[in-house]
């Protein structure tokens, strides 16, 4: 076990939280430890939605989809310039889980990240092809049993929709894979690099986007279908590119070349489902978020309205037996057409239990109309056409036998009472008609980090807090622990061993709520040891992200002022005036020497740009100064080399130039470096404690390290799937190791005992020549 301190580059993101909460309202329900599951989560939803857009200044970005795909392009071409011998050569990432995170004792089982899109094989229930939010696409052969990764040649880990079609055998299977994640349908989600096809059961993939005026401009694909008369027919449905904050050229588009054409044929707004009827040829139907079902009887070339709603999210299912038996769901209103959209009558007007605009799906079992398998944000079953709904599993808690928050639903076409459903929690089994489940989450790495840390006491042990999966300790494997239920995870620290606590205490954040939601254990951070601290004296508004950091016995949170409160203490004092303004909000960093013998400075880092520093914040007042470096974008990182703390990093993120800036005089003056750097949001960077020419930064596409003082960067991913979106940078001095927390790919250790020049970089670093700039 390592006695080495950690030294940490941990993201600290700001969003201002005094933003409208959205959505449903059922009867209030059990609570359970705080959060309301059952309940919903609508506000917080649109708050995550709203986190990533303001992160990103997405409102300000001309098309961050093309800034995003120009960086991967940049990033391929890079590593294809390089020697055999540095692509077959070590070091490379090594994935440390979850893989996947086990929830305690539940009866769902482990869980990994959100699904977005299940295809099963045309009779064969073995054969399974999953989306997932920002962890890629996986194939199964086994039912689930096992899974491979399949999307590292994508351009994009966010899989909006899968369509497959069976060939000879599975390798033979013909997939058209849509990226952008499916339910964002604007500017909140990691975007999509358009179609891909393979004709080898993804082993491999060719885009299919067409060109020039002929070009499928989405970046968010909802939905795909084909022509069963005519294969090379293609119907795809989504969200446009985004454009200075808002979704251009969103619709259903048509191809009848096999993707080397399209026409956008319906422009009323977001597409969330396209289907060709099977039985009639010519006639297909697409629904249209806050507008409602199109149908279409000569291929999808020209649209009528058959349905209208204002609902702000429209899915529809075709029944396999009936295909002139159509279901309709908008928002919380069900639906049902008798032939083929002409007359309609509503089943059910309390279809959806909340959340109507993020989990909501619906499929029909193909051997009875009359059984609709139904997603919100718990599944449903009726046998009488959606009159009546029931519930398929227990409440939020320790009973319940599937993750909420449901993405995927699916009834076997070739085995009677199976089904499959996916949610924010993975994908789950059932072979009875949902009587019970079993979890198909084994070998999936897909947990959606907002940020990681490293045990002060050995670095093999790690903290996560995830998107929807709560927070988690690794205990020295790839499997993740459960350390208490939180709906989101955030932020985490290991407080470095001072005095008598001898590094037992650990601090996990979960939704602020009134004020910081801070949770702590005093034992080692073992699972189920924590217990949420009092707010008093905190004030203010505190962000989506609540930065937090922990030192010399003593725990700091930010909002608009800093607060602090002594490990001993049952309330906070304040540690700042009001560093930022309203409608603003600040992160913060530690002291850079963890002896603790010299003064605690700490820096505060804004949305706004902003950086202030005090030299003394275990001081009874302590004053600060604004230090900060040019630009607006919000400052996402900080970090200190370890031999000479008046030389500051600083990461910010933006889709423009500089992300990364550097002090040599502890904040008086500035430098815009970083050559290299993709055009993407930097989230993290970090400094290696034993030679301080080497920094690293995490970005939207991956990692970048630097050899020369962060003059000059090149990607850093042989092992890690290509775009894969970085949050958090840690590094811990013995044993000598990177380790990255990633949205969508878990985390991730890179051993950094090694020679740069000699190993790694095996035919040169390219020094100020490298293609990114």
């Amino acid at each position: 076990m390592s006695s080495a301190p950690r030294y940490a580059a941990g993201i600290v993101l700001s969003l201002l939280l005094s933003m409208q909460a959205v959505g449903q309202s059922p009867p209030m329900p059990t609570d359970y430890l705080g959060i309301d599951k059952t309940l919903g989560e609508g506000g917080k939803i649109e708050l995550r939605k709203r986190w990533f857009e303001d992160t990103r200044r997405l409102r300000e970005i001309a098309d961050a989809g093309e800034l995003r795909s120009q960086s991967m392009l940049e990033q391929r071409l890079f590593l294809s310039r390089k020697a055999p011998l540095y692509l077959s050569s070590e070091p490379r990432w090594q994935s440390v889980g979850p893989s996947p995170m086990n929830m305690s004792t539940w009866a769902m089982g482990r869980v990994a990240g959100r699904t977005t899109s299940l295809a099963v094989r045309d009779g064969d229930d073995d054969t399974l092809y999953l989306g997932t939010a920002a962890g890629g696409l996986w194939k199964s052969t086994n039912a689930g049993t096992n899974w491979q990764r399949l999307s590292d040649s994508l351009d994009s880990p966010s899989i909006g929709y899968v369509h497959a079609r069976a060939g000879a055998t599975h390798e033979e299977d013909e997939l058209w894979v849509g990226t952008g994640e499916a339910y964002a349908g604007g500017c909140y989600g990691y975007f999509g690099q358009g179609i891909y096809f393979s004709d080898n059961g993804g082993a491999s993939f060719s885009a299919r986007n067409g060109t020039g005026s002929n070009t499928l401009n989405l970046s968010f694909i909802n939905a795909i279908d084909r022509d069963p008369a005519d294969p090379h027919t293609l119907l795809v449905g989504g969200g446009g590119r985004c454009v200075d904050g808002t979704s251009s050229g969103s619709g259903v588009y048509l191809s009848t070349d096999g993707g080397a054409n399209w026409t956008r044929t319906l422009t009323a707004g977001v597409s969330m489902d396209v289907r060709f009827d099977p039985d009639n040829a010519g006639v297909a139907y697409a629904t249209v978020n806050s507008n409602g079902l199109y149908k279409s009887i000569n291929g999808g070339a020209t649209w009528t309205r058959v349905y209208n709603t204002t609902s702000n999210h429209v899915r529809m299912a075709i029944a396999p037996s009936d295909s002139t038996i159509l279901y309709v769901l908008n928002t919380s209103t069900l639906s049902r057409s008798l032939d083929g959209g002409v007359t309609w009558e509503t089943r059910n007007g309390s279809a959806c239990d909340g959340q109507c605009s993020y989990n909501l799906i619906l499929d029909v079992d193909p051997g009875n109309h009359e059984r609709v398998l139904l997603g919100a944000i718990r599944p449903y079953l009726s046998t009488n056409g959606g009159t009546n709904l029931g519930v398929m599993t227990a409440t939020w808690g320790s009973s319940q036998t599937v993750h909420q928050d449901i993405h995927n639903v699916y009834f076997s076409r070739t085995t009677p009472n199976r089904l499959w459903i996916g949610s924010d929690g993975g994908l789950w089994r059932s072979d009875n008609g949902g009587a019970n489940f079993i979890n198909l989450n084994n070998d999936i790495n897909t947990i959606q980090f907002y940020d990681i840390a490293l045990d002060v006491r050995d670095p093999d042990r790690m903290f996560g807090g995830a998107q929807d999966n709560s927070s988690s300790v690794r205990n020295g494997s790839n499997i993740w622990n459960l350390t208490f239920v939180s709906g989101d995870g955030f932020m985490n620290s290991s407080q470095p061993a001072d005095g008598a606590d001898n590094g037992r205490v650990v601090f996990q954040t979960s939704y602020p709520n009134g004020g910081p939601s801070i949770y702590r254990s005093t034992n080692f951070g073992s699972p189920l040891s924590f217990t949420l601290l009092s707010r008093t004296g905190t004030s203010g508004t505190f962000p989506w992200v609540t930065p937090m950091v922990s030192t010399r016995n003593m725990l700091f949170v930010a909002g608009q002022s800093v607060f602090r409160r002594a490990n001993s203490a049952t309330a906070y004092s304040i540690a700042s005036p009001a560093l930022v303004g309203s409608g603003q909000t600040i992160s913060v960093l530690s002291d850079p020497d963890p002896s603790g013998l010299a003064p605690l400075m700490l820096l505060a880092g804004t949305r706004d740009g902003q950086l202030h520093r005090t030299a003394d914040a275990l001081a009874t007042t302590p004053e600060w100064t604004a230090i900060s470096p040019p630009g607006s974008a919000m400052v996402t990182d900080i970090a200190y080399e370890m031999a000479d703390p008046q030389v500051i990093y600083v990461t910010r993120s933006a889709f423009t130039s500089p992300r990364l800036y550097r002090s040599l005089n502890g904040g008086a003056d500035w430098s815009g470096i970083g050559d290299g750097l993709p055009v993407v949001p930097a989230n993290s960077v970090a400094i290696d404690p034993l030679d301080n020419q080497r920094v690293f930064v995490g970005t939207d596409v991956g990692v970048y390290v630097s050899i020369d003082r962060g003059i000059s960067f090149e990607p850093l991913m042989l092992g890690m799937p290509p775009g894969t979106v970085v949050t958090d940078l840690e590094i811990a001095a013995d044993p000598h190791v990177l380790v990255a927390g990633t949205y969508g790919s878990g985390a991730w250790r890179f051993a950094l005992d090694f020679d740069p020049t000699d190993k790694l970089f095996a035919d040169g670093f390219e020094s100020g020549t490298a293609l990114l700039h």
